[in-house]
């Protein structure tokens, strides 16, 4: 019996899905189910992956991370930003939430805001050289 398009898919869903449900607060069961929905492109399954993780273990900056970006995915950039704001106040040291938040205000037009976070996380975490790069690209702009 040949297998059907799509059905190794629906398979793995299946198999992270038990997987999740096995163990739920598992963070990277969680984040491999998220994946598996952009993966496929599926931004309203993602962004209820992500939620559903959230809401099982609510202060993991990765998971947060994977919120926003799903957030980002289903155009809620006001929500992401409040998200990355979060992962920020979680991780002060943070280098990639405070890349992630400068990315999102400059999504929403707030060029000035995304170069103070910027400054903010170079305060945060000096030798920051993800940081330093946002920061040159964004004075180059």
């Amino acid at each position: 019996m040949r297998s059907r398009p799509g059905e190794k898919r629906e398979e793995i869903g299946e198999l992270v899905k038990a997987a999740v449900d096995a163990k739920p607060i598992h963070v990277p069961t969680r984040l491999r189910q998220i994946g598996h929905f952009a993966t496929l492109r599926d931004s309203k399954q993602r962004l209820a992956a992500a939620q559903d993780a959230v809401a099982a273990v609510p202060d993991d900056v990765d998971l947060l991370g994977a919120l926003g970006d799903a957030q980002l995915a289903s155009d809620q950039a006001q929500q992401a930003l409040r998200t990355y704001q979060r992962i920020v106040t979680l991780d002060q040291k943070s280098e990639l939430g405070y890349a992630r938040l400068a990315d999102v205000s400059a999504v929403i037009g707030d060029a000035a805001g995304a170069v103070a976070v910027l400054r903010r996380g170079l305060e945060a975490v000096p030798g920051s050289k993800l940081l330093r790069q946002r920061l040159a690209c964004s004075r180059a702009r």
